[in-house]
């Protein structure tokens, strides 16, 4: 299958703030974002695990825990590809890979409302990676072209800000 290439999005300014400070802030503060939100990619997987021998595209990847996780549910026959738009984050997610002898994750700096790299891909999993794009619509099209007929997508995502008053109020 073939991944559409979209004109530019618009996405600059969250890319810059991902590779910036936000990164910085992810980073002093990882024990907790890392064990919060993997408590919740790791129901998501258990409820909608990727099987043995699966290619699966991991969207908004970050630091590339949920990769090396969805890597390790696939098996050495299976690839989980991790992608980020901000290379900050890949660049770690691929030296803890490596650390960690992850052979059959790999990393990719791309935002996917301009293309998806290296499909087709069985599943695509995000765990609050969707929820940031500036044009959704665009992004969500590009990864559904890069799907196997019949492959799924699971995606993690806040519910409104006024539904969440922790961020809300922040």
């Amino acid at each position: 299958m073939t991944t559409l290439t979209q004109a530019p999005t618009g996405n600059s300014e969250a890319i810059a703030a991902w590779d910036g400070p936000l990164y910085d802030r992810f980073v002093q503060f990882r024990p907790v974002v890392t064990t919060g939100l993997g408590a919740l990619s790791a129901l998501a997987l258990e409820l909608y695990p990727p099987r043995p021998g699966q290619r699966v595209l991991d969207i908004g990847c970050g630091f590339g825990d949920t990769t090396q996780r969805i890597a390790e549910l696939v098996g050495p026959d299976g690839e989980a590809v991790g992608v980020d738009a901000a290379a900050r984050f890949i660049g770690t997610a691929r030296r803890e890979a490596v650390d960690a002898g992850v052979g059959n994750a790999r990393f990719d700096t791309v935002d996917v409302q301009e293309h998806v790299p290296g499909g087709p891909y069985d599943l695509a999993f995000s765990r609050f990676g969707t929820m940031f794009f500036a044009n959704p619509v665009v992004a969500l099209r590009n990864v559904r072209h890069a799907l196997n007929p019949g492959g799924r997508v699971v995606m993690l995502v806040w519910r409104r800000r006024e539904d969440n008053e922790w961020i809300y109020r922040a």
